[in-house]
């Protein structure tokens, strides 16, 4: 989110989830992805969208957490047309994955539709609907102030764990080595999960020792 509109960003998150719910349904928020050329947006995003995410009470699509990873493992697949900022056909089907497994809750692996991708990518972009369920825990954890810090603290160690560990193999790669969203978006986010968490504990139940 540019600097100049996150204000703006974080007013609009809010207006537009409570007009939706004036409607009788559910808001929900669509991580986009970092630029091709500025993978340090990724954490950036995904910051912001979590953020809002917990602040609405909603669920986020993290499309721009799955572009990261995909990118990791397969540099060589283009994600993006020309521009550099909107997706190619295989960057829709990716998208498309992580919509199916976040608002649905289905998962896309072996779906009979390829978008007339070859088998291989298709298997690939339809892994990272785990990251839907990933972030949602996020969000979870990020909103429940009412937990005590002990159970908070464990559901952020959760929501790092299974990430550090599937970048773990990605940091040896030496194809990779210039680039950072991917690993930016695990240590950076759950980072701001912990601070933000406990920065907004009520102040009668907070301890003194800092949060882990």
């Amino acid at each position: 989110i540019h600097p100049q509109l996150a204000k703006v960003f974080t007013e609009y998150a809010a207006k537009n989830s409570a007009i939706v719910r004036q409607h009788g349904a559910e808001p929900v928020f669509f991580m986009s992805w970092a630029y091709a050329d500025k993978p340090e947006m990724t954490e950036q995003l995904a910051a912001a969208y979590v953020k809002a995410g917990a602040n609405n009470r909603a669920k986020v699509v993290p499309a721009g957490l799955a572009f990261a990873k995909s990118i990791a493992r397969r540099p060589e697949l283009n994600l993006y047309v020309a521009d550099k900022r909107h997706p190619s056909l295989a960057g829709t089907y990716l998208a498309a994955c992580t919509v199916l497994a976040s608002v649905y809750g289905l998962s896309p692996v072996g779906a009979s539709y390829t978008a007339g991708l070859p088998a291989d990518v298709a298997a690939h972009l339809e892994r990272y609907n785990r990251l839907a369920s990933e972030t949602h825990r996020a969000v979870l954890a990020l909103r429940d102030a009412s937990a005590d810090h002990d159970r908070v603290a464990l559901r952020i160690a959760a929501i790092r764990e299974p990430l550090t560990k599937q970048l773990f193999e990605l940091r040896k790669d030496p194809r990779l080595l210039g680039l950072r969203g991917a690993e930016a978006a695990t240590e950076g986010l759950t980072q701001r999960y912990t601070r933000n968490t406990w920065r907004n504990w009520p102040t009668g139940s907070r301890t003194r020792r800092a949060a882990t």
